[in-house]
């Protein structure tokens, strides 16, 4: 877990994640805002990442996509780290998935590359409980994009990609 000074600011991202998020959206059983808290779940159980900047660019890093929230006041709330890499992290309508991921990849972040794998592993696993159309799409995702660079990086992670494209 995150160290025990760091809670309070976490608690706070959640509360802001809770609130602004508090909607329901396609592929999720729920309101959106779990769909965050999955991430950071995965990225502290099972990719063992334990820093605080991760969890909080984990919890926020679809507020500038998926909410009324002006991802500006992450600079007041959690400093530059955070709110830039919650803008790395923020899908720009003009790339590919292939793009977006790419320049991800290109930071050389290591807590960013992870908080995209995990966000990535927690789609992939509510699309198994969606139309075949999206299991497909996620499939063609992680396959084409993922797969290389995760099997070529991280190749401890791939298990759990390929047990999320299941169903």
């Amino acid at each position: 877990m995150v160290e025990a000074q760091d809670r309070g600011v976490v608690e706070r991202a959640r509360g802001i994640v809770e609130k602004y998020h508090d909607t329901p959206r396609t592929l999720y059983t729920g309101n959106y805002n779990r769909h965050p808290v999955r991430v950071a779940r995965i990225l502290l159980e099972e990719f063992d990442v334990k820093n605080t900047r991760a969890v909080l660019i984990a919890l926020c890093h679809d507020l500038g996509e998926w909410s009324e929230y002006d991802v500006k006041n992450l600079k007041n709330e959690f400093g530059t780290d955070v709110i830039a890499g919650v803008e790395t992290l923020t899908w720009n309508q003009g790339d590919t998935w292939d793009t977006f991921f790419q320049k991800i990849v290109s930071t050389k972040d290591d807590d960013l590359i992870k908080v995209k794998m995990a966000d990535k592993l927690d789609n992939n696993r509510a699309a198994a409980f969606s139309s075949e159309a999206e299991k497909q799409k996620a499939r063609e995702k992680t396959e084409k994009v993922l797969r290389p660079f995760v099997e070529k990086n991280y190749p401890e992670y791939w298990e759990k990609f390929e047990e999320s494209l299941i169903g």
